[in-house]
């Protein structure tokens, strides 16, 4: 039959299980780039590669943290657990910018480094707890699911964003007041 000499099979599940690592280590070094791009710009805003490195890494480690989980749980990241990374380190890195915010604003002859950053943390606390309290009830839904990719996504992002929370409250300004010239 010269019309059916050759059959090619496509789609996303072949697609899948060709390029699935090459496409999983691309999306990683992405989250990466993501977050170095967000640190830099964070120190162009702010004019300050100081305050770029202090963001740096409370807001890594979160990332950091949950991948070595998965690693010694399951052996490898998926895609999901990628792109759920991916959203997490966007709010999380908004906490950074909100602490960094209030902080700046305090002008330095308004009191000592420490008495600036608990003014900033008792400032931006509250406001963030909440959002992270809200976003994560709202992603606890997903733990519900019966769909296993769903309760992944959800326990990730949960996991990430008050880890997020708590590095941008009280590892930020730890590294701030340790790199200051005045404790």
């Amino acid at each position: 039959l010269p019309f059916y000499s050759e059959v090619t099979v496509t789609g996303f599940p072949v697609l899948l299980a060709t390029e699935f690592k090459d496409m999983i280590n691309e999306l990683r070094t992405n989250l990466l780039i993501a977050a170095f791009v967000g640190v830099l710009l964070i120190g162009f805003a702010t004019r300050s590669i100081w305050l770029a490195a202090m963001v740096a890494v409370p807001n890594l480690f979160p990332i950091l943290f949950v991948e070595a989980i998965i690693y010694f749980q399951i052996g490898q990241i998926s895609v999901t657990e990628v792109v759920a990374l991916t959203l997490a380190f966007g709010i999380a890195i908004d906490n950074a910018v909100h602490v960094i915010n209030v902080y700046r604003s305090q002008h330095p002859g308004k009191g000592s480094v420490r008495e600036r950053l608990r003014f900033s943390v008792g400032e931006v606390a509250p406001a963030l707890a909440a959002s992270t309290m809200i976003i994560c009830a709202g992603t606890a839904v997903a733990l519900t699911s019966s769909l296993p990719i769903l309760t992944t996504i959800g326990g990730l992002i949960i996991a990430t964003l008050v880890i997020a929370l708590v590095t941008n409250l009280i590892i930020l300004p730890a590294n701030i007041l340790a790199m200051s010239k005045d404790h």
